[in-house]
């Protein structure tokens, strides 16, 4: 597993061999494709952003006009990654 701390204080649990990532805590709610925190979804591909954050790629689909639309969340800037959690997890 790794685990990346966000700017933001969101905390995400990677699972890569199995294509599947969630957001373990965060100060913001998650959004409607993250799900709610704890809940695993998979994945079809996350990749770096130009200002350090993460672009996870939920699908790619077609749209009504034929249109290849790609469903996507944005992390913020990744300030810290680990392969153990203790490092990231805060304790409210």
């Amino acid at each position: 597993m790794r685990y990346v701390l966000t700017q933001t204080k969101s905390v995400y649990e990677i699972d890569a061999d199995n294509k599947r990532i969630r957001r373990l805590q965060g100060v913001k709610d998650a959004t409607a494709r993250q799900g709610k925190d704890g809940d695993w979804r998979t994945y079809r591909d996350i990749s770096p952003r130009a200002d350090g954050g993460l672009i996870i790629v939920w699908a790619v689909v077609n749209n009504d006009d034929g249109e290849i639309v790609f469903q996507t969340t944005q992390t913020s800037t990744v300030v810290k990654e680990s392969n153990n959690i203790a490092e990231l997890v805060t304790v409210n």
